[in-house]
C-alpha cells in the first residue's frame, strides 16, 4: 500500500473512532439528564406572572440582604474631586471583609 493511502486509512479510522465515542458519550448523558432536555411549560403565561408577582417582594427582601450583608451601599463621596462632568468622585471600600 502507498504512503498516501495508508494516511487515508488512518484518518477515516480515526475520525470513526471520535464519531463513535462521541455518539456513545452523547447517548450516555442524555439519558441521565442535561440541560438541553425538552423544556415542558404546564402553567399558562398568566399563572406563571401572577406567581412572581406574588414572590417579588419577597424575592427583593432577600436580595437586598444579601446585598448589605456583602456591601456598603452608602454615598461616601470626596467632596474636593469631581469627574468631568462634576458629579462626585465615590471613594472607600465598598465590599464587606466577612470575620474570621
Amino acid at each position: 500500500m502507498s504512503v498516501i493511502h495508508n494516511r487515508a486509512i488512518f484518518t477515516f479510522s480515526r475520525y470513526l473512532f471520535v464519531g463513535l465515542f462521541t455518539a456513545g458519550f452523547a447517548s450516555q448523558s442524555l439519558a441521565v439528564g442535561t440541560s438541553y432536555s425538552p423544556v415542558s411549560v404546564t402553567k399558562s403565561f398568566s399563572e406563571i406572572k401572577k406567581a412572581d408577582v406574588e414572590n417579588k417582594s419577597a424575592l427583593m427582601k432577600k436580595h437586598n440582604k444579601l446585598l448589605n450583608e456583602r456591601y456598603d451601599l452608602s454615598v461616601n463621596v470626596d467632596d474636593n474631586v469631581t469627574m468631568s462632568g462634576g458629579k462626585p468622585v465615590p471613594v472607600g471600600p465598598t465590599a464587606r471583609l466577612k470575620d474570621g
